[in-house]
């Protein structure tokens, strides 16, 4: 819910994770309102429960899953896929 109010908000988001177990709105009721406003903005679903919940993930081609527990590894790998990862890997000075 709190990323809905966020990009309503229009400030800048390149990319969203989104639990599938979340309390009030769960993740697939957030992917669906997300998507009438944002549809290309990449969404990275996790969830520590069945794949078989991994299918409504697949037929939208801007959103991936990933099983709980994952990796740093990953999560930069996905970053990377769509075009963060340069964020995580500059070291602050």
């Amino acid at each position: 819910h709190q990323a809905l109010d966020i990009l309503a908000s229009g400030e800048e988001i390149r990319a969203i994770l989104l639990d599938v177990s979340m309390p009030v709105m769960d993740g697939y009721e957030t992917l669906e309102r997300l998507r009438k406003q944002h549809e290309t903005l990449p969404v990275l679903l996790v969830s520590g429960y069945a794949r078989a919940s991994k299918d409504q993930a697949a037929s939208d081609p801007h959103t991936e899953w990933l099983s709980k527990p994952f990796s740093a590894s990953d999560l930069q790998a996905w970053m990377k896929r769509v075009g963060l990862a340069n964020k995580m890997d500059k070291s602050p000075t």
